[in-house]
């Protein structure tokens, strides 16, 4: 009860502060079960940097409304030596995350972490069923999945209450499609602002993955976090008979064919 009281009034201070606290330094931007938790949770235990109020703010997405003093009210002070960031994983998705991004902070470094779509798709079906959002058969759900999310997006700016939850949470097959997504951060950014990394490839070699990542934000590359273990994991069977994983990964092959040989070709990432 006390927490619930003493709550709204923190965040009331802490956004009443929010001249003089710092602008994010870098932001992992996705791609949602694909590793962005566990990379936020090793990135905040270097002792260069500061974390967020919360891992996922959504500020550039579902709280855009709220303003820039209400995102940086969840940074340190600004007199902080220290680097700061936040992950969340909509905002690759997200067709106007990128523009807002560039107009808040032009400067800022992105990463993006990129599971094999197949199995980020089915990673996410599950996650959604487990957490009550999903009650359909995984073939029932991914029937029109893709349809209907270009439907949303063409309607994003005012997408509201369901049909807001359903763009976010239901996009299984669509949020795969990572050549397009990168596409909105490479044409504002430049290359040179984005580092994309392979979940795969992230999850077999974390520290010189992490490597990358610190020399890439500006963080001594040396750090190796106490603590690597994953994190969020999702809990599910590719054997699973009563979901006909099978004929549901066949059917994935053939959708991300295509989009896969453009991420290769334009950004290296291959997932064959």
């Amino acid at each position: 009860m006390l927490r619930d009281l003493i709550k709204p009034s923190y965040r009331l201070y802490r956004e009443k502060t929010s001249f003089c606290r710092k602008r994010p330094d870098f932001l992992i931007i996705g791609a949602q079960k694909a590793g962005s938790t566990s990379l936020y949770d090793y990135v905040i235990q270097h002792p260069e940097v500061a974390p967020a109020l919360t891992k996922e703010v959504h500020y550039f997405t579902k709280h855009h409304y709220l303003g820039g003093s209400w995102y940086k009210s969840n940074f340190p002070y600004s007199f902080s030596r220290r680097f700061c960031g936040e992950a969340t994983p909509f905002y690759l998705y997200h067709p106007l995350a990128a523009e807002r991004i560039y107009k808040f902070n032009p400067e800022i470094k992105l990463i993006a972490v990129l599971r094999n779509p197949i199995y980020r798709a089915v990673s996410h079906y599950f996650h959604a069923f487990r957490h009550g959002f999903e009650t359909r058969s995984i073939e029932d759900a991914f029937v029109n999945e893709v349809d209907e999310s270009l439907e949303f997006e063409k309607r994003i700016d005012g997408l509201v209450g369901i049909e807001a939850h359903r763009y976010q949470e239901l996009s299984y097959i669509s949020r795969g499609f990572y050549a397009k997504q990168l596409d909105r951060y490479d044409e504002i950014f430049g290359r040179d602002r984005l580092l994309i990394l392979r979940s795969e490839d992230f999850f077999s070699d974390p520290v010189n993955s992490l490597k990358k990542v610190f020399s890439f934000i500006g963080l001594e590359r040396s750090f190796v976090p106490d603590s690597l273990e994953a994190k969020n994991v999702g809990k599910y069977s590719l054997k699973n008979t009563e979901h006909n994983i099978a004929k549901v990964i066949e059917h994935l092959e053939e959708i991300y064919k295509e989009p896969n040989l453009a991420l290769k070709s334009k950004y290296g990432i291959c997932f064959d």
